[in-house]
């Protein structure tokens, strides 16, 4: 999968964009142990962890963009940044894109009441399964 780092633009309100934009992503991450060459790192805050002191690891790795809240000391060479307020929000609307959108291929069913819900999620899961469907099931574990 593959998308120009230019229509990723279009997403971001008020991104501030330095260094080139004609790049093409080839994956999404904010994990920069799995950064590979064309990689868009996204540099999460967390609890513990800022992300953002992983950008040079994830540079060193070929990521070509990096999503960050904040500019960095020293920019890595070749990695373009897009500097938004919020990350995760930022990630939030790249990642679906980036992915075509896989959330609108996906079909749900509900099943509630007082009874049989279990039953009934399997036999349609059985169903579905012999048509030759893909499915999972999601039920709550009972104690």
């Amino acid at each position: 999968m593959e998308k120009s780092l230019a229509s990723l633009l279009d997403l971001l309100p008020k991104v501030q964009v330095l260094g080139s934009t004609e790049k093409v992503i080839t994956d999404v991450t904010a994990d920069s142990r799995t950064v590979q060459a064309g990689s868009l790192f996204i540099a999460l805050r967390g609890a513990t962890v800022d992300g953002h002191k992983f950008l040079p690891m994830a540079a060193a790795k070929g990521a070509v963009a990096a999503l960050v809240e904040e500019l960095p000391e020293e920019v890595p060479a070749g990695v373009t940044l897009l500097v938004v307020e919020d990350t995760r929000k930022a990630m939030e609307l790249v990642t679906p894109y980036f992915f075509d959108y896989p959330g609108k291929r996906l079909r749900m069913i509900g099943v509630t009441g007082t009874n049989g819900k279990t039953t009934t999620t399997n036999i349609i899961r059985t169903i579905l399964r012999k048509a030759g469907h893909k499915v999972g099931l999601i039920a709550p574990l009972t104690s």
